[in-house]
């Protein structure tokens, strides 16, 4: 027979925890546009207390992105994502404060980062796979570690300096897509800080055109909704374009392609017009396109910012000096609380805005 102290600790090794989160609830199909009855949210349980090695936090912030679109699909179509299950929990960037810790690389109080992280309230995470943030590198702003200063900011970064062929002194323009996404804004402001001379970006509304000339310093911003988007580009880029960004593909990219100059490069970064279709990642490019390309020597490689982590550490570094500086403006939406993630935030699955984070400061 137990006694009264073994029945009291065996309840007590029982004991959970009720959190909430968010699970997938149905696919959209490999050509259907993700609305919020693809998640759900639910309660849930984790034990309320820790192994070694783990710890708990409470999640701050959720970053959702468009790459996300493809982990909704059975089959991602990249070896690189994996795909989220039916009814599983959802994950990606996110970020929190620890709870507790039985990890010796973290306390009480830590802030920490995860690009594996879960969309619920609460967590119990392996220490390993956390990374410990400085707020202070940020001004206090720690979503932007998911952002500006995160994947998102080494994507413009790493791009540009890989794939880019950028220089200081070779009167380069640069052309950016989705340049009011979030990867697309602190693209062309980067790429105007390590040394083009001249950039445009495309958008899609006037009052988004008006905040990259204003705010992010580009030169010029094209409508894509409004007028002739190539006699724009003429206008615009009087040279031609000797550096694309592009982040969604499809005919705004075979037009910018159109206007290229010999030798020129392409950073392949997103093709968000392409999310919703069931074709091959690259996308290829229409035959004329393509021999538009070959002709005029046009590079067009995949870039994969996983493949450059060797260089996160001083990337990191750079960005977080600029936005210090206040070289490198950001711009962020943020939705409040774990319930609205599957309503107000499906905008970055089909167009090039991916400024929105999860925030839950209420405990």
């Amino acid at each position: 027979m137990l006694s009264f102290v073994e029945i009291l600790c065996g309840i007590a090794a029982k004991a959970e925890m009720i959190i909430q989160r968010v699970v997938l609830n149905s696919r959209p199909g490999k050509n259907g546009v993700p609305v919020a009855e693809n998640f759900r949210l639910e309660e849930s349980t984790i034990a309320d207390a820790i192994q070694a090695g783990q710890v708990r936090v409470r999640t701050l912030y959720l970053s959702v992105d468009p790459y996300m679109r493809c982990r909704m699909n059975e089959d991602t179509g990249s070896d690189y994502l994996l795909p989220w299950q039916l009814s599983e929990v959802a994950d990606g960037g996110g970020i929190g404060v620890v709870e507790e810790s039985k990890h010796d690389s973290f306390a009480k109080g830590d802030f920490v980062i995860s690009f594996n992280w879960p969309w619920q309230t609460v967590a119990i995470l392996d220490g390993s796979l956390l990374q410990k943030l400085i707020p202070q590198l940020v001004n206090g702003r720690l979503s932007y570690f998911l952002g500006a200063a995160g994947i998102t900011g080494l994507t413009a970064l790493l791009g540009i300096k890989e794939k880019g062929h950028v220089a200081v002194g070779a009167n380069q323009t640069m052309v950016v897509s989705g340049a009011a996404g979030a990867c697309g804004s602190l693209a062309g402001q980067i790429g105007r800080l390590e040394g083009c001379s001249r950039v445009v970006g495309i958008a899609g509304t006037d009052e988004k055109c008006s905040i990259l000339v204003q705010e992010m310093g580009f030169d010029a911003a094209i409508n894509y909704k409004k007028g002739n988007v190539a006699e724009q580009l003429r206008e615009f880029c009087p040279g031609g374009v000797d550096v694309y960004f592009d982040n969604v593909g499809g005919d705004i990219s075979d037009t910018v392609i159109s206007q290229m100059n010999q030798n020129s490069h392409i950073i392949l970064c997103g093709q968000i017009s392409q999310y919703n279709k069931d074709v091959p990642y690259p996308p290829p490019l229409s035959p004329d396109i393509e021999k538009i390309r070959k002709e005029r020597n046009i590079t067009r490689e995949r870039f994969l910012v996983l493949n450059y982590m060797d260089k996160q550490e001083a990337s990191v570094l750079q960005l977080c000096q600029w936005i210090q500086e206040g070289k490198l403006k950001v711009r962020e939406t943020v939705v409040e609380g774990l319930a609205n993630i599957g309503g107000k935030t499906f905008t970055p699955f089909s167009k090039s805005n991916n400024w929105i984070k999860y925030n839950d400061s209420r405990g």
